[in-house]
């Protein structure tokens, strides 16, 4: 029988989350359509399953200095189904001295806000929703808010925010596909693209846009997907540079941070 409809930020196991027009997809379709789910599903961050980054930081190195990290980086992360807890997982580990962050996670108009609040209590990274026309800080992750798609441009003082209407793309606003290419476009090599958890394809022509100007691109692998469907698309045409388990992602990502 079909799963009861859950609140993204809810407390219901999340096997048919998540869509941003606010539909569910029952886990029962989903195999229908040959998408791989754990039987271990995720739940969505609530007040009392958030992770203290202080508690997941001990399993990886103290970071260099502050003043090692390199000029010009940007970090763009997209997900889908998932990606809720998935997102907090790789944020939660991460010191505050790391480059902007942008990130699409695919959820529906109103719930965007309180997922950002709620993940910038369980991160040492200040986490917000994003605006037009903010400019990315190093130390600072954007949440896109829902309904609109949210792309980076290139600007004196370094990348801008554009928040941004406009049709969906690959069947979703916002979309992955939207913030990648504009990732592609703005900070080329200098960026790092990861894609994680989630169904459909969103994501991947956007990442192997981004593979193609040099910048690394990280792809999660089915063994720690709760739907290996965007990552495997993304793998399959060439987009993902470096295949890792979700525990991996963070230490690759300081690995970019402070390599010269």
């Amino acid at each position: 029988e079909p799963l009861p409809a859950a609140d993204p930020l809810g407390q219901l196991p999340l096997v048919q989350y998540l869509y941003d027009d606010g539909s569910t997809q029952p886990a029962a379709a989903a195999l229908k359509l040959g998408i791989r789910i754990r039987i271990a599903v995720t739940r969505a961050i609530t007040s009392g399953q958030a992770v203290k980054a202080k508690e997941l930081h001990e399993n990886l190195s103290v970071p260099p200095e502050p003043a090692a990290l390199k000029k010009g980086k940007l970090i763009a992360i997209g997900a889908s189904m998932g990606g809720v807890e998935a997102v907090n997982r790789v944020l939660a580990e991460l010191p505050p001295e790391m480059p902007g962050i942008v990130v699409v996670q695919h959820m529906p108009k109103g719930f965007t806000d309180m997922y950002a609040k709620r993940l910038d209590s369980s991160c040492r990274l200040k986490v917000v929703q994003a605006s037009d026309n903010q400019t990315v800080d190093a130390g600072t992750v954007y949440i896109a808010p829902g309904d609109f798609h949210m792309k980076i441009e290139r600007a004196s003082q370094g990348y801008v925010i554009r928040i941004v209407g406009g049709e969906r793309v690959s069947g979703h606003r916002p979309s992955v596909n939207v913030l990648f290419r504009s990732v592609a476009a703005a900070a080329g090599k200098e960026a790092l693209g990861i894609i994680l958890t989630g169904m459909g394809e969103d994501g991947a022509e956007g990442l192997l846009e981004l593979r193609r100007t040099g910048a690394e691109t990280i792809g999660q692998d089915a063994e720690s997907s709760v739907v290996y469907g965007m990552p495997k698309v993304a793998y399959e045409i060439g987009a993902v540079g470096r295949q890792s388990a979700l525990q991996d992602v963070p230490r690759y990502m300081l690995e970019y941070a402070y390599r010269h």
